[in-house]
């Protein structure tokens, strides 16, 4: 799987995260369709991440790294994204099998 960074947050003083998002916004795009053309699963935690800012508290310590409350945030939804039915969740490009990707990633 690919997991898309998250956005830049505002943070008065440090950053307005505009331009960081414009060229974020663009890498995501391009890891979308990199995923999209080798048939494997893309998360997107870009456009979640600019809807959790908008609650108004702090997710992050300098606008990029994340504080507890931010990394709460993206644990939930990445267990919530991983957690749906395996058909719909995880996709293999070869020369992967279901089977050597968990040996690769948990052994």
């Amino acid at each position: 799987a690919l997991l898309s960074p998250t956005a830049v947050e505002a943070i008065p003083g440090i950053t307005d995260g505009k331009r960081q998002n414009r060229n974020l916004s663009l890498y995501v795009q391009a890891m979308r369709e990199t995923a999209e053309a080798n048939k494997v699963l893309f998360v997107d935690c870009f456009i979640p991440s600019q809807k959790w800012y908008e609650d108004g508290k702090r997710h992050t310590v300098d606008g990029a790294l994340y504080n507890a409350h931010g990394y709460r945030k993206l644990a939930k939804f990445l267990t919530i994204r991983f957690s749906q039915p395996p058909s719909r969740r995880i996709q293999f490009a070869p020369p992967f099998t279901r089977r050597s990707w968990i040996r690769i990633t948990f052994g």
